[in-house]
C-alpha cells in the first residue's frame, strides 16, 4: 500500500499570495498533497497553484446550520467546490455531537448521495463537537452506516475521553473504514501536545503510532491501494503557548515536517535529504 503524504497548510489558507512560494516548497519537502478548507478559498486560483506545484488537493469541508438539512445543503455545495478544484477527497467536519442517532445517520447517508453526484468522496472526521466526536458514539453510528469513510483524527478522542486507552474493538472497527489519517499527537487534556519530540510526550507518541500502525495494517490487509496520512499540528490556539509571552512552545512547521519524515520512515518511503523549514 502506498503512503500518500498530505501537508496541512493550516493558517496559510487565507493568504493566497504565499501559495506560489509555499506550495512548491511543500512538494520539494516530499509531500504529495495539501489539505485546504475549500469553502474559504478562491477555487480556480487554488487549482492553478496546485497544478503548478504538482500537488494533489484534499478539500476540508465544514458544515453549519440550525437543521440537519442546513448541514446537508452546505455539504453538497462544498463538495461541488471540491469537484471544481479537482480534490481527491473531502475531509468533512459535519453535523453536531448533540444530534440524535437518526439525524447523524441521515446526514451520513445524504453525504454518500452528494459524493456520488459530485465524484468527490466524503470522508468524515472523528472530531470534537461533530458526529463522530467520541469512540462509543462512533461505534453505534458505523454499525448503522457500515460503508462510511472515516478520517481518523484520534487526538480528539483522547481529549474528549480524557484517556490514552481507546477501546481496541472500536479502533479496529474504525481502522477498516479509514481513508485518511490526521497524524497529530494529542493527550488527555488537549488535541495537541506542545512538542511531540519532547521526552515527556514519548508515551503519547508511542500510543498514537500504535493506533496508526493498526490502521495501516488493516488497510493493507484489505487490499487498499493507498492511505492518505497528514501531519496536522496547528497554530495557536491549538499549539500551546507561553502564558506570559504568548509565544508558541514549538514551531508547528518544524513539527509537521518532523512528523512527515517519521511517517515516511515508518511506512516505507525514503526521507528527503533535509526536511525544509520556513
Amino acid at each position: 500500500m502506498r503512503l500518500v503524504l498530505c501537508r496541512s497548510v493550516w493558517g496559510l489558507e487565507a493568504d493566497p499570495a504565499r501559495w506560489p512560494v509555499v506550495l512548491p516548497d511543500i512538494a520539494r519537502g516530499g509531500f504529495d498533497a495539501v489539505a485546504m478548507p475549500i469553502q474559504q478559498v478562491h477555487v480556480a486560483r487554488l487549482a492553478e497553484a496546485l497544478q503548478h506545484a504538482g500537488l494533489d488537493l484534499v478539500a476540508q469541508v465544514f458544515t453549519f446550520g440550525r437543521s440537519v438539512e442546513d448541514h446537508v445543503t452546505m455539504l453538497r455545495q462544498a463538495l461541488e467546490l471540491a469537484a471544481a478544484a479537482g480534490a481527491r477527497h473531502a475531509v468533512v467536519q459535519g453535523g453536531r455531537d448533540g444530534w440524535p442517532l437518526a439525524d447523524a445517520i441521515h446526514f451520513l447517508r445524504a453525504a454518500e448521495g452528494a459524493s456520488s453526484a459530485t465524484g468527490v468522496p466524503a470522508v468524515h472526521e472523528t472530531h470534537r463537537s461533530r458526529i463522530l466526536f467520541n469512540p462509543w458514539v462512533t461505534e453505534r453510528i458505523v454499525a448503522e452506516v457500515p460503508a462510511v469513510r472515516i478520517a481518523a483524527d484520534l487526538s480528539h478522542w483522547t481529549c474528549v475521553g480524557e484517556t490514552m486507552r481507546l477501546p481496541d474493538r472500536i479502533v479496529a472497527a474504525v481502522a477498516a473504514l479509514t481513508h485518511h489519517v490526521d497524524a497529530r499527537v494529542g493527550w488527555e487534556q488537549g488535541p495537541q501536545v506542545a512538542d511531540p519530540r519532547a521526552a515527556a510526550h514519548a508515551g503519547h507518541v508511542e500510543a498514537f503510532e500504535r493506533w496508526w500502525d493498526a490502521i495501516w495494517s488493516t488497510r493493507t490487509a484489505a487490499g487498499a491501494a493507498e492511505l492518505v496520512v497528514q501531519p496536522e499540528f496547528g497554530p495557536p490556539p491549538y499549539q500551546p503557548v507561553h502564558p506570559a509571552t504568548a509565544e508558541p512552545l514549538a514551531d508547528v512547521n518544524e513539527l509537521n515536517e518532523w512528523m512527515g519524515a517519521r511517517l515516511r520512515a515508518r511506512y516505507g518511503r525514503g526521507l528527503p535529504a533535509e526536511p525544509t523549514t520556513r
